[in-house]
């Protein structure tokens, strides 16, 4: 029974992983026109206004989306659909006034970015309109997951992502509209997109809204949602610091090289989408202990190679993508790559405190984050600029695990050799920092470079599980084979 509800949700997990898998190598792709339409500063003012904005994003929901989540399952039929639509009405209202308030005042606001030039107003602006249809988007995909739609997710979040770069082209290179003309294409691919997604799920809402729904959904959450604004802000606050004490060519090099770690947000964000939806339709199953340790420490040992391969390949990617100006973000990719995998491990600890109702706790922890972020930092950004900021996002990421790992098992305990874990992060931290500054022959480097991939993988295979768990993994993926394509 476990392996066939693993085999699912790794099913899942990989049809998530290459609809954003697509959507992310597109972006990649569009790193050439970029950084060569775009100098460093301007990139830099790109990357703040878009960082920001996918901040309030965030902080719109009032962490509904979990609620929704949490609540979900506990319905069928119409009562499903009512809870569904009072959820999204209530959030568009309040949506639509913040729109009216950052258009109000976009003027002051730009002033915080470059002097606030009429590109970055407009920019504003254009940010503004497009949280609404934003947060439909998200709504949508969300409904997808939690119906367990992982091909239609897939489909609509490329669609996106291929829209959004050929708009990009147009606007920008052909028509020449500049740092707005960036913002133009991301809300006209966010309405085209949005639309179509909408007709598919029209038939997840109900003609009836509810506000009492509303507010249950919402008292639920929101304890949780100040973890889940901290979590977001935390992505904001790198480039806010860098700038303070930084000119903004720094914050754009820091935008590139987080935008080749994001490409461990491929792997997390596959994992997550599948992991939340099959956890919670698991919780109080007789085998959800094994389900928990099994899953974590299979996702320790993929994420450990995940980043290994991106941070140890980061120097050839940004050679490839990117003008000389910007090659040097390379040195920074190992440390935003370890943050990101921390972040998308620590979702198997969050989701036990939200099963558990031990939501608060989630804010209490992405508090002690951003405090050990904010003093380490401040002592090391004036000194080292962008790798000062990355070195306090590695402490404030180790700091948030371990707090997470000891407040979460208390609740809900599973086994895992965490000194074996620890050991392996600090083979895999010798290995790429050791291959990269190795200097040898472009072929040479490169099969060193796999080779230790491989030796990396087998370590942690046989460092995270015992022979009852391998033998598991083998008989799993011996059943999948024997399945064929259609198993």
């Amino acid at each position: 029974m476990v392996g066939r509800k693993l085999a699912g949700l790794s099913k899942d997990a990989l049809i998530y992983g290459v609809g954003d898998g697509l959507g992310k190598m597109i972006g990649l792709i569009m790193l050439p026109i970029l950084t060569r339409v775009f100098g460093p500063a301007d990139y830099g003012a790109i990357d703040i206004l878009t960082i920001s904005y996918m901040f309030l994003a965030v902080a719109t929901r009032f962490g509904v989306p979990s609620g929704v989540q949490r609540f979900y399952y506990r319905r069928e039929g119409d009562s499903r659909r009512e809870l569904v639509t009072s959820s999204y009405v209530y959030l568009v209202l309040i949506s639509v006034v913040i729109t009216l308030t950052l258009v109000l005042l976009a003027e002051p606001l730009a002033k915080l970015v470059e002097g606030g030039r009429q590109q970055i107003l407009v920019s504003i602006r254009i940010l503004a309109l497009a949280l609404p249809v934003e947060l439909t988007w998200n709504y949508l995909v969300l409904l997808l997951r939690l119906r367990r739609r992982a091909v239609a997710f897939s489909v609509a979040n490329v669609g996106r992502i291929v829209i959004t770069p050929v708009l990009t082209v147009v606007i920008v290179v052909v028509m020449d509209q500049g740092v707005q003309g960036v913002f133009q294409a991301k809300l006209i691919s966010l309405v085209i997109i949005t639309g179509g997604t909408a007709l598919f799920s029209r038939d997840d809402f109900i003609n009836q809204v509810r506000f009492a729904t509303f507010r249950e959904v919402v008292a639920f959450a929101l304890p949780g949602h100040p973890g889940l604004l901290l979590k977001s802000l935390m992505n904001v606050l790198p480039r806010y610091v860098l700038a303070y004490f930084a000119p903004m060519t720094a914050v754009g090099i820091f935008g590139i090289a987080m935008r080749i770690g994001s490409v461990m947000r491929i792997y997390v964000d596959a994992f997550n989408r599948a992991w939340n939806p099959f956890a919670y339709s698991n919780e109080g199953a007789s085998d959800e202990r094994e389900i928990y340790q099994l899953t974590f420490k299979a996702f320790a040992a993929s994420l450990l190679i995940v980043v290994s391969t991106v941070s140890l390949f980061s120097p050839e990617l940004l050679a490839l993508l990117a003008p000389t100006t910007y090659t040097s973000a390379y040195v920074l990719v190992p440390g935003i790559a370890f943050h990101i995998a921390v972040e998308g491990l620590v979702l198997i600890f969050s989701t036990i405190l939200y099963t558990r109702d031990r939501v608060r706790w989630t804010s209490y922890l992405a508090t002690i984050k951003l405090v050990t972020f904010l003093i380490t930092g401040l002592v090391l950004a004036p000194r080292y600029e962008a790798a000062g900021v990355v070195g306090a996002l590695v402490a404030a990421s180790v700091v948030y695990a371990v707090c997470y790992a000891v407040v979460a098992l208390r609740v809900f305990q599973f086994y895992v050799a965490w000194i074996r874990v620890a050991l392996l992060l600090v083979l895999a931290a010798v290995l790429v920092f050791g291959l990269n500054a190795m200097e040898a022959p472009t072929l040479v480097l490169i099969a060193s470079k796999l080779a230790g991939v491989v030796l990396l993988g087998g370590v942690a295979a046989y460092g995270l599980f015992n022979g009852r768990e391998r033998n598991r993994g083998l008989m799993l993926l011996r059943q999948r084979r024997d399945q064929g394509p259609q198993g």
